[in-house]
């Protein structure tokens, strides 16, 4: 007890030299690497459900899995997805579920199914605009979609960070394939 009594009258007594110390571990924090730095995550979308693995990920671009979460933060973990040309999606979405674009000019709306976006040479924006669209409007969800990286094939550029693998289809038993049935087709 009486070692915190003598801190504290210490500390009453030369406000300065606290002054200075604190701002010592202050610089020194400054320099250290953050604790919560930005970690790497790698999804594999072959054969997972569109919804789900964007649910997921929005969820988590957002940073709501975990402890710390405040809905203002712009700070978060970087995900990968790769193989975005083998999503699925249930139903008829493929043919029936139609994404519209404007070409800017009068009476310029477009749309293409999602399964002929998925067959094109930039299979990823069926990932892209399904996240994007679950994220917040305005700049913080523009800041925050920075944070998502999809490709094509199986391959990303992104090794040298040495992202963590997530196992996205053990998360729910929809993105496992179901018994006696024929997963090829």
């Amino acid at each position: 007890m009486t070692e915190v009594n003598t801190a504290t009258e210490q500390a009453v007594k030369q406000p300065a030299t606290n002054a200075k110390a604190a701002k010592a571990v202050a610089d020194k924090a400054a320099k250290a690497p953050a604790a919560n730095a930005a970690k790497w995550y790698v999804i594999d979308a072959n054969n997972l459900i569109l919804g789900r693995l964007s649910a997921f990920v929005a969820s988590h671009l957002l940073n709501k899995h975990k402890a710390d979460y405040i809905p203002y933060g712009l700070e978060g973990d970087k995900y990968v997805i790769v193989n975005a040309e083998k999503v699925t999606m249930t139903g008829n979405k493929m043919k029936d579920s139609i994404n519209y674009y404007h070409t800017g000019y009068p009476g310029g709306i477009r749309g293409k199914s999602k399964g002929a976006i998925l067959e094109s040479s930039t299979p990823e924006k069926v990932l892209i605009s399904s996240i994007k669209r679950m994220m917040p409007r305005g700049p913080r969800g523009r800041h925050l979609l920075k944070n998502l990286l999809v490709y094509k094939g199986d391959s990303h550029p992104h090794s040298a960070q040495q992202p963590e693998v997530i196992n996205f289809s053990s998360y729910h038993k929809a993105n496992q394939p179901r018994a006696g049935q024929d997963t090829t087709s």
